[in-house]
């Protein structure tokens, strides 16, 4: 009971209290409904000038809204509640289904944008295969938990409506078929417990699997190249064999649910039937119909039971859903949204150390970056350069020390706004599955001056002759992680998309490391020509890209060792010359 209502709260949460308050009213209705018309096949049988409970209790019904208790009034009364009914569960449906829209729209809008407001230490953590599984087939199943829901209270209502009637009529019938019906909780609570516990593990399974594919697709060349796919292929099989036997395990007791009862409840039925009408002397078209009402009743719990082995079913997904959302929020991070706006200058670092873990990266550095000036950050690789400007962005936080723009905390800094004025040309190149024009602009190409724009920032990183020669020039599709393009042309495209967006400050994490040399020399040449427009910050590991830097950094173990211009370090840095002739 209290999982049910935590999903009932989650989907308060995600669409609203109004609309699940609607959805209440109209499933309400209509087995209220359903059941009063029910109830007047009674006067049917006795007939309607029979002296009984049934038809006395009718007759005032009729009287006090000012009809007569006859015949056609009564059948006009059945097919007017019976249509009302129908009418009901049609706007029900109706707008339970645009309830699923909505909370479909809505659950992965929410997923999706808490997502990118995890704090970059965490969602580095997380691997691909976990969050496309959990936002995408783990959501499906939350949306589904919600279509079981509603015929889920729906069949509830319906039981209890056919139980009420007889009730009022035959007490003891009633009685004697609940005591019999009690007989079936402890399978019921055993069925629907394992069903849950498999549901839980067929989740992790899935996973598992698509964490894998997702891996063996992305690693797909080297996998092909070194004949590795074989072990992948077996492991990735061995954990399909797995979800295959959980998922035979959850459709046998899906089974069970739907045809296992059967029997009992035809048992049931003709013992009442005998005890009543053989023993008791009851009359068998009395009895015949109560027991068709309690019959009806007894679907409508076997119903449930269908539908909430299918809810446990979906219970793995609700689970991690819920466990997500609630790891979104303690890990969100704090961008400062209503502090202090973006506004260019220098930017200082104060004896700042930051430590993954219990491994000091960066330690105690300090370090003035003055505004539209270029800087490199040069060292041995793990000497804390990527950390060192991801601490810039805001990625991550110091342990210790303090970080400031035009001197302005970064803790009373809106991050959101720093970003949006940054360009990041990382060696991983970020390149989506649609056309150059989207791919440069990131959809934000639909003005002429934007086309004009484009075209400017595509000669610049040395693209625009390949995209004049493609079929369909600018709405050339790339295909995914730009399969369609070499190493080098990729790297062109995420250097076109950082000059496209003309940033205050431009990060260049080995953004020339695919090119040869004299694609780097024309691009290192054009990101040259931005030097005093904005802030240049270099990671460099050939050093014939940072001799034209205002200051190079060396960092050896999270430490600025030596510092000065390319000259400067020449003649006077031993680490930076050692590194020079190692690669001359």
């Amino acid at each position: 009971m209290r999982n049910l209502v935590e999903l009932i709260k989650l989907y308060k949460e995600v669409i609203g209290v109004k609309i699940l308050l609607l959805i209440t009213c109209l499933t309400i209705l209509p087995p209220i409904l359903e059941g009063l018309s029910t109830t007047f096949i009674l006067p049917l049988l006795h007939g309607i000038e029979a002296d009984n409970p049934a038809n006395n209790f009718f007759r005032k019904v009729f009287f006090t809204i000012g009809f007569e208790f006859n015949l056609l009034n009564v059948l006009i009364a059945m097919v007017a509640t019976v249509s009302t009914g129908a009418i009901l569960l049609i706007i029900q449906s109706a707008v339970t289904a645009k309830a699923l829209n909505d909370l479909s729209v809505k659950l992965r809008r929410k997923l999706i944008k808490e997502t990118f407001n995890l704090n970059y230490q965490t969602a580095a953590g997380f691997s691909h295969g976990y969050l496309n599984h959990t936002i995408v087939n783990e959501a499906n199943s939350v949306i589904f938990s919600f279509q079981l829901m509603a015929t889920l209270a729906i069949s509830l209502l319906y039981a209890l409506v056919y139980t009420m009637i007889p009730m009022f009529i035959n007490p003891l019938l009633v009685g004697l078929m609940m005591i019999l019906g009690v007989l079936l909780l402890p399978v019921l609570q055993y069925i629907n417990k394992k069903a849950k516990d498999y549901s839980k593990l067929s989740s992790q399974k899935y996973s598992t699997i698509q964490s894998l594919l997702i891996q063996a697709l992305t690693n797909f060349k080297y996998l092909k190249a070194t004949n590795k796919n074989i072990e992948l292929e077996s492991h990735i099989n061995n954990e399909s064999q797995k979800l295959g036997e959980v998922q035979y395990k959850q459709k046998l007791l899906a089974s069970i649910s739907k045809y296992g009862f059967e029997p009992f409840v035809i048992l049931i039925v003709s013992a009442l039937v005998y005890f009543f009408v053989e023993i008791k002397g009851q009359s068998l078209i009395e009895c015949g119909f109560l027991l068709f009402l309690l019959n009806r009743s007894i679907r409508s719990v076997l119903g449930m039971q269908q539908n909430l082995q299918k809810l446990y079913n979906s219970w793995g997904s609700i689970d991690i859903i819920k466990n997500y959302l609630l790891e979104l929020k303690l890990n969100k991070e704090d961008v400062n949204i209503d502090k202090v706006k973006f506004s260019p200058g220098e930017i200082k670092l104060e004896c700042v150390s930051f430590s993954y873990g219990e491994k000091e990266v960066i330690r105690s550095l300090s370090l003035t970056i003055k505004e539209n000036t270029t800087v490199a950050f040069v060292g041995e690789s793990g000497s804390g350069k990527s950390t060192l400007v991801n601490l810039i962005l805001g990625l991550l936080k110091p342990s210790s020390g303090s970080i400031s723009l035009n001197k302005t905390s970064y803790s009373d800094l809106n991050l959101k706004r720093l970003r949006e004025n940054v360009g990041y040309i990382t060696q991983e190149n970020v390149i989506f599955n649609d056309t150059f024009k989207n791919n440069i602009s990131l959809w934000s190409c639909c003005e002429e001056k934007d086309l004009r724009k484009l075209e400017e920032v595509s000669k610049k990183a040395q693209l625009y002759d390949f995209i004049a020669n493609s079929e369909n020039k600018f709405d050339e599709v790339l295909g995914e992680n730009g399969v369609a393009l070499s190493g080098g042309q990729r790297q062109r495209v995420s250097i076109a998309r950082e000059l496209y967006k003309s940033p205050s400050i431009l990060v260049c994490d080995e953004s020339t490391s695919a090119l040869d040399t004299a694609t780097e020399k024309e691009i290192q040449k054009n990101i040259d020509e931005m030097k005093g427009d904005c802030t240049i910050i270099l990671i460099a590991h050939r050093l014939s890209t940072v001799k034209n830097a205002d200051q190079i950094h060396v960092l050896k173990e999270g430490k600025i060792i030596e510092s000065g211009t390319y000259e400067e370090l020449l003649l006077n840095g031993e680490e930076f010359k050692r590194m020079v002739e190692l690669q001359s």
